[in-house]
């Protein structure tokens, strides 16, 4: 109203990024980024390591069991193997014993022969016990002496 014009202003405004648009964020971005996809890393880093040793221990245990079984079945056939020669032995120096004519030392001889068989024999058992316990055929008992 007064019939003057006032003088023109020039006002720059300067409209600044949002705070998720600045080259800060963007580095808490890129940092952020890099952090999990290491972390990822270690992680299956860790877990395939578990996983390798979880297997070479299964693979062990199964080896060991199995080395154990065939040994065991190893024994098993052997003795059986031996069994039926220690009977005819026991059963042939029974009858030669039997025979009332037999000379002394000849005696001695077949005795100490019977022994070893039953000795044998009893050791064969031992071993036929050891696979049926290992196998789980039979409970284990024990005594106290």
């Amino acid at each position: 109203m007064t019939g003057k014009e006032s003088p023109v202003s020039q006002v720059t405004i300067r409209i600044l990024p949002r705070w998720y648009q600045t080259w800060w964020a963007y580095l808490i971005y890129i940092v952020v980024l890099v952090g999990a996809v290491y972390i990822a890393r270690v992680i299956f880093i860790w877990y395939s390591k578990r996983k390798k040793e979880a297997f070479i221990a299964a693979m062990k245990q199964e080896f060991h069991e199995m080395g154990a079984n065939t040994r065991l079945e190893f024994f098993a056939g052997v003795s059986n193997e031996f069994y039926s020669p220690l009977a005819f032995i026991q059963n042939s120096s029974d009858k030669i014993l039997s025979d009332p004519a037999l000379d002394g030392n000849i005696r001695k001889y077949i005795s100490q022969i019977q022994n070893n068989a039953n000795q044998l024999r009893s050791f064969i058992c031992d071993l036929n016990e050891l696979h049926s316990l290992e196998a789980g055929d039979r409970k284990q008992m024990v005594a106290y002496l």
